[in-house]
């Protein structure tokens, strides 16, 4: 309940979420697979993200990407 509540109020506040290496790890991996377009929910449940975690993914890729991969 607690990690929810933090989850919907990182959500109201913007761009407060904190994405970890290994969550955008996880979310490169599916990306990489080619199996999926990133839009199909079927993506996000080959992982173990929330819907908030991997729409912030989403919506702040460029800024995370950089931040984990140095922008290659």
């Amino acid at each position: 309940m607690v990690n929810t509540l933090k989850q919907t109020e990182n959500t109201k506040q913007g761009d407060k979420m904190e994405i970890s290496k290994d969550q955008w790890t996880e979310y490169r991996g599916i990306q990489d697979s080619g199996m999926f377009n990133m839009f199909d929910p079927q993506a996000r449940a080959m992982t173990d993200l929330s819907k908030n975690e991997w729409l912030h993914i989403m919506k702040n890729y460029s800024e995370l990407k950089e931040k984990y991969e140095g922008g290659e």
